[in-house]
């Protein structure tokens, strides 16, 4: 598996330059994809009473946010992974709207185009759960979100290689 610094300079070399169709299960997807880093605003995130993965520390340290195979055509696929303004504000107005599925350590990171999901990671390093990546369903309760990968680098690299197909899904 690649690091994080792998995987983002194999997307800023691949996906950044211009908009190409992807291979998403054996078939070309019908609008070109493209994917745009933040890799201006490199910062050292912190957030107040949160303990971040590595993984995803390492990621903000090369990119303040970033869109991942965004449809460019009608903007209805993709991933937008927050900025970590974004991430805080994003994490309270979640924990407000979903308190009986919010728990203290979870942030928000993300949200996908034309949908939604959002983006989950656990902050609880006393878990064992800690580190992990959902995927929030809108109406779903917890227990019967996707649990999409055990690390943001195990996510971000299976992003990468399914060219942002949603691969948890069946």
């Amino acid at each position: 598996m690649n690091s994080v610094h792998e995987i983002i300079e194999k997307i800023h070399n691949e996906w950044e330059i211009e908009p190409k169709k992807a291979i998403q299960r054996g078939r070309e997807c019908p609008f070109p994809l493209q994917c745009s880093l933040n890799l201006k605003s490199k910062i050292y995130p912190q957030i107040p009473q949160v303990l971040l993965p590595k993984v995803l520390e390492d990621f903000y340290t090369v990119s303040n946010g970033a869109d991942l195979f965004k449809d460019q055509e009608y903007g209805q696929w993709g991933l937008k992974l927050y900025s970590i303004e974004e991430v805080i504000f994003a994490s309270k107005i979640y924990k407000s709207n979903r308190n009986n599925d919010a728990l203290q350590s979870d942030l928000i990171i993300g949200e996908f185009y034309g949908d939604s999901d959002l983006l989950l990671v656990r902050c609880d390093p006393n878990s064992d759960d800690y580190g992990s990546i959902f995927v929030v369903l809108p109406i779903d309760q917890r227990q019967d979100w996707y649990i999409v990968a055990n690390t943001f680098q195990e996510f971000i690299s299976k992003f990468y290689e399914t060219h942002g197909d949603k691969f948890w899904e069946p």
